[in-house]
């Protein structure tokens, strides 16, 4: 008994150094491959780049640094004086128009669409109303009774001439005449009222809408039977001429003094990242929005192509009248070192030159620079990475 149980515990002694040999056995080999499997590869690496002086430095065609590397043409800007705010393009409420019913009245007809381009004349939506056959009645009547008031105020001059009549007969039929004229001048205003001045409206007894400028329809609230009348809430059309377009931006209180009426605002849209829009200043309110701390900024943009549209996220900064044009680049192209500010530029495919740069202003996404940067070309991503390999390098 006493000799069976020493060779199993030899045996498993014998077991334990064996498992432990093996596992010591394994980490060497590993070891030996993690030492020396990334010396080819950074000489691989290595061997792609080359420092061609302390701020210089070139990349082989086909070197895997250049996937991480993105250059972009510079371009200019007029030097902002305030950082990119945010803004609500909006209607020209000088160029809309809301088209409600002058009296109660049922829909026969629409004639435009949500959409439409429509010109100054064009007709909008046929009405029945009672109330505007009354009117048409009361001008008729009114015509009629004018005509009939002439016709005596003449003959009762001639008689008055051949001693027919007295004085007093002539000045009451001409009294009768300038009240004629007086109903029939106010009957024919209702009726105009109604028809904005348009003849064409009274055709078939039925009163037609037309829109009162050249535009687009940007609203319709109306159905075919509907009932309208003027206590309606909303218009039955908007029609608004989108060739101009208010922009409201919310000016924080500490950019008061810097934006006033007449300077250039410049715009961005979410639509068009790459362009941006020009416009003027109209407005600064006069009184501070007490919820948001904020004053308003009413900016006038020509909108001849019809680009922009109301309700689009913008962005808008301001820039003096006279304001010269800078070099702008994004902030990703930046490389700080102790106080000075460098970025590199592709001298060609391949070659990157480290300069500084001497910043004018900066906002959350751009700075803007001096200098001649004319046709050059800036490294907006992987600018670290250049910067590493040229220390490296030096």
């Amino acid at each position: 008994m006493f000799g069976s149980a020493s060779i199993r515990n030899v045996s498993r002694k014998t077991f334990f150094v064996l498992a432990l040999l093996g596992i010591g056995v394994a980490l060497v080999i590993k070891y030996g491959q993690s030492n020396t499997a990334p010396a080819p590869l950074a000489k691989e690496a290595s061997s792609h780049i080359k420092v061609l002086s302390p701020s210089r430095i070139a990349i082989t065609a086909g070197a895997p640094q250049l996937a991480y590397l993105k250059s972009e043409p510079t371009e200019t800007f007029p030097l902002p004086l305030v950082e990119p705010l945010n803004a609500r393009i909006a209607y020209n409420e000088n160029n809309t128009a809301r088209i409600t019913s002058p009296i109660a009245a049922r829909v026969i007809q629409i004639q435009a669409e949500l959409g439409d381009n429509v010109k100054q004349g064009s007709g909008l939506v046929t009405l029945d109303a009672p109330d505007y056959a009354q009117a048409v009645a009361d001008v008729r009547k009114a015509e009629a009774d004018l005509a009939l008031k002439d016709k005596q105020r003449q003959r009762a001059e001639i008689l008055w001439r051949g001693e027919a009549i007295a004085r007093r007969e002539v000045d009451n039929a001409e009294a009768d005449f300038q009240v004629a004229v007086a109903e029939t001048q106010r009957a024919r205003q209702r009726l105009a009222n109604l028809t904005h001045g348009d003849k064409a409206s009274t055709q078939q007894g039925l009163l037609t809408l037309r829109a009162p400028l050249n535009g687009t329809i940007v609203e319709r609230h109306i159905n075919p039977g509907s009932e309208v009348g003027t206590g309606d809430n909303q218009p039955l059309f908007v029609i608004s001429n989108l060739n101009t377009l208010w922009v409201y931006v919310d000016l924080p209180e500490r950019y008061l003094g810097k934006v006033e009426p007449g300077m250039n605002a410049i715009l961005t849209a979410d639509a068009y990242p790459a362009e941006r829009f020009g416009g003027t200043v109209e407005k600064v309110s006069a009184v501070l929005d007490p919820t948001t701390r904020r004053f308003t900024v009413r900016c006038l943009f020509p909108n001849s192509e019809l680009r922009l549209r109301p309700e689009m996220f913008a962005q808008v900064t301001f820039a003096a009248k006279n304001s010269l044009d800078v070099w702008r680049i994004p902030n990703s192209a930046l490389i700080v070192q102790g106080i000075q500010q460098y970025a590199f530029i592709e001298l060609q495919p391949g070659e990157y030159e480290k300069r500084s740069l001497d910043i004018l202003s900066k906002d959350h996404r751009y700075s803007y620079v001096s200098g001649n940067l004319s046709g050059q070309r800036v490294v907006v991503k992987g600018a670290l990475l250049l910067n590493a390999e040229l220390l490296a390098g030096n």
